[in-house]
């Protein structure tokens, strides 16, 4: 839709549920901190993500690549128990 005088007039709305969220994956950006190579973890905008996973593409860069205060973007999925973003894209950004 658009803004008209402040108020945004929609021509569309679609409706998702939590499936569609968990098969289309979440989006985040920011910067690492708490970096843990051992446990193949970090947070990320506070959410933990794990950089565990066989089937994770790294772009513009490598795993080693990876460390405290590195601007990245991660594309991935909620752990079965909902606590961690399983990464399976990691996007250098800076």
């Amino acid at each position: 839709g658009s803004a008209v005088n402040g108020v945004v007039v929609a021509t569309r709305v679609s409706i998702e549920t939590e499936q569609d969220r968990e098969v289309r994956g979440f989006e985040l950006h920011g910067v690492v901190s708490a970096f843990d190579a051992v446990g193949k973890t970090f947070l990320l905008r506070g959410v933990t993500v794990s950089f565990a996973g066989s089937n994770l593409e790294f772009i513009r860069g490598v795993v080693t690549n990876l460390a405290n205060g590195r601007q990245i973007e991660v594309k991935g999925v909620r752990s079965p128990d909902g606590t961690t973003l399983i990464a399976t894209r990691i996007r250098f950004e800076d």
